[in-house]
């Protein structure tokens, strides 16, 4: 078994009246949403293996339409793996 090398994915959820939240932060002030983005919990992944995200944790706790935006902000410099479904609450990955 080969266990992937390190990578790293955040999400940042995008409220409609224009503020972005990376992953993991609240936000409140009197002009915008109280939005939380939740990438999930960490996870030990082979190499070779489709790996599935998830964001559902993620919300708009003044229950305003919000967006998805994934990306891999780290991954071994030999890596070519790229998000699938980037926009949704649940992309994917292979890690190589």
């Amino acid at each position: 078994m080969t266990l992937a090398k390190s990578f790293r994915i955040t999400v940042s959820i995008i409220s409609l009246i224009g503020l972005i939240i990376p992953g993991c932060t609240k936000k409140n002030d009197a002009n915008s949403s109280m939005l939380i983005a939740s990438a999930g919990d960490d996870l030990n992944v082979q190499v070779g293996n489709k790996v599935n995200l998830n964001g559902n944790g993620s919300a708009d706790l003044s229950g305003n339409t919000f967006e998805y935006s994934w990306k891999i902000i780290l991954k071994p410099a030999s890596s070519n793996a790229g998000l699938e479904n980037n926009t949704t609450a649940t992309p994917s990955f292979t890690p190589n």
